[in-house]
């Protein structure tokens, strides 16, 4: 269905503002003023990244009256200050056919058609349900499949259209049913605080590459914003009326049938929650959390249960304690500037002594949130990440760091999210000492990424062994146009970015990996060629850094009296900083080897030496050269920034909010 409102006070080619006018709520008896362009200008400045990369910003567009209220207001933004790096200079529409009904190709039609009367760029992606990585076409209750697709869609539009912000049209009434959602599954104060005015989009909700909801690295420089949170429904409808703005009515979000949170739109629209199970004490729940975070918000002033005031109330109590949560987050912020001393980069490097001195406890369990977010090999933005998201996990820590230790000793803890907890000693230069006396040193923990776990060796033993030799050969395909400038980029446990200029590895890959010796069948079935030389990334260090390495397998035929038959010998040649020592071991086993096994003595690799804060990203080139003894020499290293094959960056952050601003190795924010 087509909503269409004569064009008024707005108009779309009218340079100048008129007064707006006022829309008269029959209901309510009170009037409804439209959402002026300055009063947006604040809303979307609190909102947005600081720079919007390539300057221009991408709409979430649906066709209903919030998303295009957002892009009418962002287009007339894009009108006002030319000069400022904070405004967008276009906007880009993009639309999502679901293809769940019958009119969902009509609708996007309509999409299409707003967006252009609006004037600005449109772009729609149908879903290809039953295609990899989309499930078969839902039946039945489709709500979540759909929107774990809907994202998906939506980060695709964004890296191919080059945007990294994109503003979606959530307001105040959402945020009242996500606040009350939220109660309903258990969620304590930061949840009832409904969705943030900004957030970084992160690894995703999927599992790996290649499955529905993955984001990756492409997810940690892409931001979602919500310009709308503070503005209830009926002024976006006010300012859809004012400006003559065309929308569309999707049938299917006043159906309650389809998903709870329709439902509880339809009773909050009558004024009521009672008749909702686990939704009516929500209310309840949310009015006291108000009124415990702000003392001019007695409890009694907004406790009702039904009524006309009902949502008022509840837009009150949400935007009370989505300011206490605002607020809160710069307080950790401040927190962990105060509490951290520099540490090998990936790991954190907590002062037990400023720690204790944090008196509020949900202070506490945000920094310890925050910190396994950091150090953690689960995706980044994940639950997993944050220790299931437990508050019983979290205050486990907490206790565990505030503890006086047992006769002068603290223990290791490992209390969820893939981090090791490790207490260590910092003497007055800031080194990390593991041993020594109390008395000569400050006491601190070091958060590092927690070994393998050996019970679940068997199903993820190659979490922290990443073969790259195919991405590699296809990077350096001939008929890749962009071949000889292409930079791989690989993500490496969740927290690391590699970037591997491939062009300058042709030479490896041509040595090691000729047309006689470079592949063979790894089964009668399977027609996949398989190298037989690899480059792999493999951890080294007790952090788990990458390291590049270049590994040959060579069948080696032994004495009948030793093994009958072909055994399989390894040779492991690791391209760092310094050069690996060649053990006799290994030169004796190297003479044996056919050629593609043989050390080349002109190699070169580069790989990157991170400074101890991670603040700083040199890339070295590092030359591997062997004589004829099998010895290792190692030349002199000398800095090659613009020719670097590999680089290695930290990819986790800390803190979103001076991510906009700072190097990618440790950023510090919200």
């Amino acid at each position: 269905m087509l909503k269409r409102f004569p064009q008024t006070a707005w108009s779309r080619n009218s340079t100048s503002l008129r007064k707006r006018s006022q829309v008269y709520d029959t209901v309510h008896r009170k009037q409804i003023s439209s959402l002026s362009p300055d009063e947006f200008s604040s809303y979307f400045k609190e909102c947005v990244p600081h720079t919007i990369s390539g300057s221009r910003i991408a709409v979430a567009f649906s066709g209903g009256p919030d998303s295009t209220c957002l892009l009418y207001l962002l287009k007339e933004l894009t009108k006002t200050d030319l000069t400022s790096r904070n405004i967008p200079k276009s906007v880009v529409a993009i639309t999502i056919d679901h293809d769940l009904q019958a009119c969902s190709s009509r609708m996007t039609e309509q999409c299409a058609q707003l967006a252009q009367s609006i004037g600005v760029q449109h772009l729609t992606l149908k879903i290809p349900w039953g295609e990899d990585p989309f499930p078969p076409h839902p039946s039945g209750t489709f709500e979540k499949l759909a929107r774990e697709a809907r994202y998906h869609l939506l980060l695709q539009a964004m890296i191919g259209e080059g945007i990294n912000t994109i503003a979606f049209g959530h307001h105040l009434d959402d945020q009242v049913e996500t606040a009350l959602l939220r109660l309903a599954n258990g969620s304590g104060l930061i949840g009832a605080a409904g969705m943030r005015p900004q957030r970084l989009w992160g690894m995703g909700f999927g599992s790996g590459p290649g499955v529905i909801g993955w984001a990756g690295q492409h997810g940690m420089d892409r931001w979602i914003i919500r310009p709308l949170l503070g503005v209830p429904k009926e002024r976006i409808i006010a300012t859809c009326k004012e400006s003559g703005l065309d929308y569309v009515v999707d049938p299917t979000n006043s159906r309650p049938d389809i998903a709870l949170r329709n439902q509880l739109r339809y009773s909050l629209q009558n004024g009521s929650t009672m008749n909702l199970d686990g939704l009516a004490s929500g209310s309840k729940k949310l009015f006291d959390m108000a009124a415990n975070v702000s003392a001019d918000l007695p409890a009694q002033k907004l406790n009702t249960d039904s009524g006309p005031e009902l949502v008022p109330q509840l837009q009150i109590a949400v935007q009370t304690l989505s300011t206490y949560v605002g607020n809160l987050n710069n307080k950790v912020s401040l927190e962990l500037k105060r509490c951290l001393r520099p540490s090998p980069v990936s790991t954190i490097l907590l002062a037990s002594e400023d720690f204790s001195r944090i008196v509020d406890n949900t202070i506490r369990l945000e920094v310890v949130r925050r910190i396994l977010r950091y150090v953690s090999p689960f995706p980044w933005g994940s639950r997993s990440a944050e220790a299931g998201q437990r508050s019983a996990s979290l205050q486990r820590i907490v206790e565990e760091l505030s503890s006086s230790p047992t006769n002068g000793k603290r223990r290791k803890l490992a209390g969820g999210g893939g981090a090791l907890w490790t207490p260590v000693l910092i003497d007055k230069a800031g080194k990390i000492k593991y041993s020594g006396s109390i008395n000569d040193h400050k006491q601190g923990w070091l958060i590092s990424r927690q070994p393998p776990i050996r019970r679940y060796e068997d199903q993820n033993s190659d979490a922290l062994e990443l073969d790259i030799t195919s991405k590699i050969l296809r990077a350096l395909e001939p008929q890749r146009p962009e071949a000889d400038s292409s930079v791989l980029e690989i993500l490496y446990d969740c927290r690391f970015i590699v970037h591997i200029r491939t062009e300058l590895l042709r030479n490896i890959m041509t040595k090691h990996l000729t047309s006689k010796e470079k592949c063979r069948r790894t089964s009668n079935k399977d027609t996949r060629l398989t190298p037989r030389t690899r480059i792999l990334l493999v951890p080294h260090t007790r952090y788990f850094l990458p390291k590049v390495v270049l590994r040959t397998k060579n069948e080696v035929t032994y004495g009948e009296g030793i093994n009958r038959g072909l055994e399989h010998s390894q040779s492991e040649e690791r391209y760092q900083l310094p050069s690996p020592i060649k053990t006799q071991e290994q030169s004796t086993r190297r003479a044996g080897m056919s050629e593609i096994g043989e050390s080349d003595p002109e190699t070169e690799l580069e790989i990157a030496r991170l400074s101890p804060d991670g603040k700083v990203v040199t890339t070295m080139m590092a030359f591997d050269v062997l004589g004829e003894d099998n010895k290792s020499v190692e030349t002199d290293v000398t800095p090659d920034s613009l020719s670097s094959p590999v680089r290695i960056d930290c990819v986790r952050i800390l803190d979103t909010a001076a991510a906009r601003e700072s190097l990618p190795g440790w950023p510090f924010g919200k």
